[in-house]
């Protein structure tokens, strides 16, 4: 099993790679669902 702090170490590293990639993931959104940029960005 994988303790609390371990996994809020795993979430906390994925949340930091969501934010730095964060323009490159809205634009894939925008791409794959039509979904205009700035709306992309606010999810």
């Amino acid at each position: 099993a994988t303790s609390a702090y371990d996994r809020y170490k795993l979430m906390q590293k994925a949340a930091n790679l969501i934010r730095e990639r964060a323009d490159s993931i809205a634009r894939i959104m925008t791409q794959e669902q039509g979904k205009p940029l700035a709306e992309a960005k606010g999810e």
